[in-house]
């Protein structure tokens, strides 16, 4: 019998999606990518982890970014 499981998941388009509400997608896309970058991070192969050490660098941010980054790192520390 064949199976087939899910894809894994993108973690960056993932938090684009999560700061999109905030900031709008091309803010959200510009944000997660920079910090990505700037964490030194592959885009396409993000960890949990690594997701969670983005979302510590935006979250240093001033203003509605940093808010927004505090806010989905809770939600993905809730994480089941």
């Amino acid at each position: 019998m064949r199976t087939t499981s899910a894809p894994a998941p993108n973690l960056k388009e993932e938090l684009v999606r999560n700061f999109s509400a905030a900031l709008g997608e091309a803010k959200a896309q510009q944000v997660v990518s920079e910090a990505v970058e700037q964490s030194g991070f592959a885009a396409a192969s993000l960890t949990q982890k690594d997701a969670l050490a983005v979302l510590d660098r935006i979250a240093q941010s001033p203003g509605i970014v940093g808010i927004a980054a505090r806010f989905i790192k809770s939600r993905y520390l809730l994480r089941p």
